[in-house]
């Protein structure tokens, strides 16, 4: 590109109303029953088994 003019673009421009479209789609998510976030490491049913085991006298 020796000698010559590079132009660039810009992308699209950002949405003005970002906040509130975000809101409204977690809210939409949320009617639905979904609520987002990673799931929980620890399930009801592993918890279950890991306290029996230990009241079993078992290492965990």
């Amino acid at each position: 590109m020796h000698g010559q003019t590079a132009t660039r673009f810009p992308g699209p421009l950002p949405d003005p109303n970002i906040r509130e479209s975000t809101l409204e789609g977690l809210d939409a998510a949320a009617h639905k029953g979904n609520h987002g976030g990673r799931p929980p490491v620890i399930t009801d049913d592993m918890l279950h088994t890991v306290l029996r085991r230990r009241g079993n006298g078992e290492t965990v």
